[in-house]
């Protein structure tokens, strides 16, 4: 301020803003980078967890991340004695993936985590009251490098591997996704993981 006075502190506050955005953006892609790289090298570290006190800090960390006056979060994580052995990095990069596609596909309306269990594994399902998702892009979401070019996508950075990698991580994981969404009406997706 002093070296230049026309710069208006709402101005330099831009720039911070702009710097702050750009310095996250910069941190994801490297994220995205480093876990395709620990995924190819087999390099996974599987620790006992607490399935649904780890859901439930994952949760906190993306409620506390995203916030919107326009979107209502749902917590319907039923609290369970069940342990499992994951990386806790990895599946937490798979699940804030999943929820960060909903908080950006979801301009009002709703998103809902819940817990759910079978005799041999432990889910979370995601689901949102976004825009839903084409059977199109469905059949493809999860290729490397994929990203569906409608007038949202189109305006978000991206560089399509985020599904790619969360597919890839709970495979390693001995698991499977479900996704069942339609157009204009939301999208529900389950990650199982291996007990």
């Amino acid at each position: 301020l002093q070296e230049d006075p026309n710069r208006s502190t709402a101005k330099i506050d831009d720039y911070l803003s702009q710097m702050q955005i750009s310095t996250q953006r910069l941190k994801q892609i490297s994220e995205l980078f480093f876990t395709e790289a620990s995924l190819n090298q087999k390099n996974i570290h599987p620790e006992e967890t607490l399935w649904s006190d780890w859901l439930d800090l994952q949760w906190k960390e993306f409620v506390d991340q995203n916030q919107s006056d326009s979107i209502d979060y749902v917590r319907n994580i039923r609290e369970t004695k069940t342990s499992t052995f994951i990386d806790q990095t990895l599946v937490s990069l798979a699940l804030q993936n999943i929820l960060r596609n909903a908080f950006y596909y979801t301009h009002s309306g709703t998103i809902t985590i819940e817990n759910c269990e079978t005799e041999d594994r432990l889910g979370v399902t995601v689901s949102d009251t976004g825009k839903g998702i084409s059977e199109k892009f469905q059949k493809k979401m999860f290729g490397r490098y994929t990203r569906d070019e409608d007038e949202i996508t189109r305006n978000r950075e991206g560089l399509g591997l985020g599904l790619y990698l969360t597919r890839q991580i709970v495979l390693f994981h001995d698991g499977e996704i479900e996704v069942d969404s339609d157009e204009g009406r939301g999208t529900k997706i389950t990650l199982w993981i291996a007990k």
